[in-house]
């Protein structure tokens, strides 16, 4: 489920539950949003970089926090949702730059583009949106 609209750095309370033939218990539990303390710190804005049906996402490396990085997360986000989705989850530490198949996107939608290191802390700070693409 995604939720939007919400402020970084407060709790909210969450509460869910199930049903089948009737409800079951309710679970309850309280999120806050926004990184953990000693998740890393942003990446540095990524720049994107095409050639034919393939683009490049380039990225520097942020403040790694209280532990090193461990890998890097890549969300894009759809001009007609709105909404950040993960896109690629599982990008070796050592990476600073990823290509990605332009047909893994939409035709005639334009994307931005964010960049999230994780550490054993958590996930970081998403850096600066790239510049808009077709």
């Amino acid at each position: 489920m995604k939720i939007k609209d919400l402020a970084d750095g407060v709790t909210y309370n969450f509460r869910i539950r199930a049903k089948t033939l009737t409800y079951g218990p309710e679970v309850e539990a309280n999120i806050t949003t926004g990184p953990g303390e000693g998740a890393p710190g942003p990446p540095g804005e990524p720049f994107i970089s095409r050639y034919g049906s393939a683009l490049t996402l380039h990225w520097t490396s942020g403040d790694q926090g209280r532990a090193p990085i461990t890998r890097y997360v890549i969300e894009a986000r759809p001009s007609d949702e709105g909404l950040w989705d993960i896109l690629i989850k599982e990008i070796p530490k050592e990476v600073t730059s990823y290509t990605l198949n332009l047909e893994m996107l939409r035709e005639g939608v334009t994307y931005d583009f964010r960049v999230i290191a994780v550490n054993d802390y958590g996930y970081g700070s998403p850096s600066a949106p790239s510049p808009t693409i077709s």
